[in-house]
């Protein structure tokens, strides 16, 4: 129980910190054609993956252990993006931070920064609002529990 309880109060303050994120770059640059982008290749890549492993394993061994729905549901559960992506655009140095001591191509620009950070954090807010809030309801449909 206490487990739990330290379980959930890291999660909403992770949530929280994204959220003010969020709040804090209201003024930065959004290019909702690159957010849409980024989701597209993010469900397209995440079902190439499952199901390209999927069957390349299959070569190899030949038990029949998940069929298609379950894939599925599996490849639906892995859209979720959430705090280690955003943390690793945060990690990206910016020209002028204390973290770019490099030379200024390895660096971003403001526009570049923001255009990364506002496009991470819709993404991150799209994925865990539309696929997070809906995996109990398409458990139910694609992997229901056999009894």
């Amino acid at each position: 129980m206490t487990v739990s309880f330290i379980g959930h109060a890291a999660e909403a303050g992770v949530y929280s910190y994204i959220g003010l994120s969020l709040y804090s770059n209201i003024a930065g640059w959004w290019s909702w054609s690159f957010i849409i982008l980024q989701c597209i290749l993010i469900i397209v890549g995440r079902y190439a993956a499952i199901y390209s492993s999927f069957y390349f394993f299959k070569i190899f061994f030949k038990s029949n252990t998940i069929n298609a729905s379950e894939l599925a549901f599996i490849g639906w559960g892995g859209m979720i993006r959430g705090a280690i992506a955003f943390a690793l655009v945060m990690k990206i140095p910016k020209i002028g931070s204390h973290s770019c001591t490099g030379p200024a191509q390895d660096c971003y620009s403001d526009e570049n920064y923001s255009l990364v950070t506002t496009s991470c954090l819709a993404v991150v807010f799209i994925t865990t609002l539309g696929f997070g809030t809906s995996m109990s309801f398409m458990g139910k449909i694609l992997a229901p529990p056999k009894i």
